[in-house]
C-alpha cells in the first residue's frame, strides 16, 4: 500500500484491534467508522484486526486487552484501551498528553 506522501506510513492512521464481533468490539467499530466520517477531510487512515482472525495474529504488535485503538499522527504513537464512547475527545486527550 502506498500513501499520498509516497512513504509507507501514513501522516495519521487509526488501527483498531478487537476480538471477534463482541458487543464492546462492534461499538467500537462504530465509533471508529463515526470519527472517520466526521474528520473525512483529514484524511485519516484507519484499519480494524480481529487478532482471533488467523491471518491477523501476527499483525497484533503486542496488544494484549481488545479493544485497542492504536493512533499515529507523525512520529507520535499513542494507544487506549477500553471503550470509546467519545472517541474525539479521547483522541485529543491521548495526543495533548504525548506532546507534554
Amino acid at each position: 500500500m502506498s500513501f499520498p506522501d509516497g512513504s509507507g506510513r501514513p501522516d495519521k492512521s487509526l488501527v483498531l484491534y478487537v476480538a471477534g464481533t463482541s458487543r464492546r468490539a462492534l461499538g467500537a467499530m462504530g465509533e471508529l467508522r463515526r470519527f472517520v466520517d466526521e474528520h473525512r477531510h483529514e484524511h485519516w487512515h484507519f484499519e480494524v484486526i480481529d487478532v482471533l482472525q488467523p491471518e491477523h495474529r501476527n499483525a497484533a504488535d503486542g496488544v494484549l486487552l481488545t479493544p485497542t485503538l492504536v493512533v499515529r499522527v507523525g512520529d507520535l504513537e499513542r494507544r487506549l484501551v477500553g471503550r470509546f464512547d467519545d472517541l474525539a475527545s479521547c483522541l485529543l486527550e491521548a495526543l495533548e498528553a504525548r506532546r507534554s
